[in-house]
């Protein structure tokens, strides 16, 4: 067998690293995975390996690559990076924190790893910290669009609207193509009462990335505030998509408005208390379509909405729907 030179082996580490970078991701993962096969002491393979697999979903994999290339250079920031977003991913927050503090110490200079920090934070609800880590790397990389857009939402959070709004606005310069940002954007001229100027950038928002349901769950917010309640109601019905609808507890098809020829339907809570008063009115209406109503809501409810005309049953949320 012969045995590579270090700069054979640091020209095929290259050739993956541009396959990596040209989202080719295949054959970038069967480049670093020969070259860990033949060098498997080369924390910088592991770390790509690692971050390749993070990106593409692979976070269990992801992890103990990261792990392995931190055990062979406990300095390498970037690789504390990866495994905070990586331990981010997986819902591991105060470990994800952890981390990235960690590759800031290794690298006070780093922004990647503050955008990140106040990622994390303000995910965490702790707004005010999340905007010093935003602050920092705003000053690290500036016209950095993401930074730009993750301290605007800090900001905004903050009750802060009038300068999340021109961080919104400065990431567009950088990167006008982004949905989410014209989508904050939107949210931030919301909070200002600037709803024409709302609409249209939820719109821009919408045409942007029309298979993102969020936007139009967002979008629908400000049509319905000012009247347009057709478009508005049409718009969010688009929340029913997002991965934390209400329906995804429910295997039961979706009502259509059309005749329940003596079916049970269940009327399902879907957000808080208020909406859960103020439509539960409607059940009557629904029974009058011929069915049966069974009644999903808060515990505390239970016993005022007992005796609501229409209903047959009524059960606690989170405790199981009453069977229909």
């Amino acid at each position: 067998m012969v045995n590579e030179s270090e700069d054979e082996i640091a020209e095929r580490f290259e050739r993956a690293v541009r396959h990596h970078q040209a989202g080719e991701v295949d054959e970038a993962e069967r480049l670093y995975r020969t070259l860990i096969a033949e060098a498997p002491g080369s924390a910088a393979v592991h770390c790509n390996l690692g971050s390749l697999l993070r990106t593409s979903g692979r976070s269990a994999e992801a992890a103990a690559e990261l792990d392995r290339a931190i055990a062979l250079e406990p300095t390498l920031a970037v690789a504390h990076c990866e495994l905070a977003s990586c331990q981010h991913a997986r819902g591991e927050t105060v470990a994800a924190i952890a981390s990235v503090e960690e590759a800031i110490r290794l690298n006070p200079d780093y922004a990647e790893a503050h955008a990140n920090r106040g990622l994390f934070l303000h995910d965490a609800g702790r707004a005010e910290a999340a905007l010093t880590s935003l602050d920092r790397a705003v000053e690290l990389r500036p016209g950095w669009s993401q930074a730009l857009g993750l301290r605007g939402v800090a900001l905004r959070e903050l009750d802060r609207p009038e300068e999340a709004l021109g961080d919104f606005e400065a990431a567009l310069r950088h990167a006008p193509e982004a949905a989410g940002t014209h989508s904050n954007r939107a949210a931030a001229l919301h909070d200002l009462g600037r709803y024409d100027e709302a609409l249209a950038a939820h719109a821009r928002a919408v045409s942007l990335a029309p298979e993102w349901p969020e936007l139009g769950w967002n979008q629908a917010q400000t049509l319905l505030l000012t009247g347009r309640f057709e478009e508005g109601l049409r718009a969010f019905e688009r929340r029913l998509e997002c991965r934390a609808a209400i329906l995804s507890r429910h295997p039961q098809p979706r009502w259509d408005g059309g005749p329940l020829g003596g079916r049970t339907i269940l009327l399902t809570l879907e957000r808080g208390y208020g909406d859960a008063i103020q439509f539960c009115r409607y059940a009557p209406m629904v029974k009058d379509h011929g069915g049966t109503v069974a009644l999903e809501c808060p515990r505390d409810l239970c016993a005022a909405l007992g005796g609501l005309r229409g209903r047959r049953r009524v059960g606690e949320a989170g405790r199981g729907a009453p069977r229909v």
